[in-house]
């Protein structure tokens, strides 16, 4: 055997135990979620073994996982059943990743979250537009039926301890429809105020309905302990009264403008937020 041969011999079959031990020796920590205990311990050892950058990302992506996992329903039940919830058999998958692999998983997570959450605002921007045209179409018909006259004022018997609410209303009904509930908008403002002293919904069935064309002239009572009730407003006081709903022969609704500010505000919202991302 030359000493070449000699040489190699020897040297060979140190580089494989070195190949050996580099590989299971430097193999990156892994998470185990068999338990608590498991879960802290390897969760540690994958910190130590990242960067201070890298620890970040592993850590916020962890704890998006776990967060995403824990089913608050299931955790409730458990509870009202006097029976521990254990919050690591949702996090099974995660079990003999390493950090990239982590990391890798909560960024795909994350992402196909956002695309549901995109697809249900998307579904509920229609549904918002279908509302707020409906309603525009129906305002037109709403403005049909005329309020001829609103007052407000406050009534008081003698020997009476309170003064008894009036809403007075004079209606003519200028749609193509027998009318037989009507809902309102009542704002009681006194001229160069800009807050009302009162801005409140009421409605009225009416007896009978009111047809096409005839005209209801009504003093409504509201409660006495209702705001109408309660309010303490000067006698130059005006009342306005808007239409907001009409209720047809069958008492359903024939045309609503329930169109709140809150249903417009959430619509400028979501169509700044993902219609800007088409």
């Amino acid at each position: 055997m030359s000493f070449h041969e000699s040489v190699e011999g020897f040297v060979k079959p140190i580089c494989l135990l070195a190949f050996a031990l580099c590989v299971f020796g430097c193999t990156e920590p892994t998470l185990d979620t068999t338990s608590k205990a498991t879960f802290e311990t390897s969760t540690e050892q994958i910190m130590k073994s990242l960067d201070a950058t890298k620890s970040e990302e592993f850590k916020e992506a962890l704890t998006f996982l776990i967060g995403n996992s824990i089913d608050l329903g299931s955790a409730m039940r458990a509870s009202l059943a006097g029976k521990e919830y254990d919050p690591f058999a949702s996090l099974q998958d995660l079990k003999g990743m390493n950090a990239d692999q982590i990391i890798t998983h909560a960024n795909q997570v994350m992402k196909e979250r956002e695309e549901k959450m995109r697809e249900q605002a998307l579904k509920e921007i229609a549904e918002l537009e279908a509302s707020k045209i409906k309603a525009e179409e129906a305002q037109v018909e709403l403005e049909k039926f005329k309020v001829l006259k609103s007052r407000f004022y406050k009534y008081k018997k003698e020997h009476s301890f309170t003064a008894k609410p009036i809403i007075e209303l004079k209606v003519k009904n200028e749609t193509t429809y027998p009318i037989s509930r009507i809902y309102c908008q009542g704002v009681l403002a006194s001229p160069g105020r800009a807050i009302p002293w009162l801005q409140e919904e009421f409605n009225y069935q009416i007896a009978g309905g009111l047809e096409p064309g005839e005209i209801g002239d009504w003093s409504l009572a509201p409660n006495s302990f209702s705001t109408w009730g309660k309010v303490d407003a000067p006698k130059d006081a005006v009342l306005t009264v808007t239409i907001t709903r009409l209720d047809g022969p069958d008492e359903k609704e024939l045309f609503s403008s329930d169109f709140s500010e809150s249903k417009r505000k959430r619509l400028e919202e979501l169509k700044a937020k993902y219609q800007s991302q088409n």
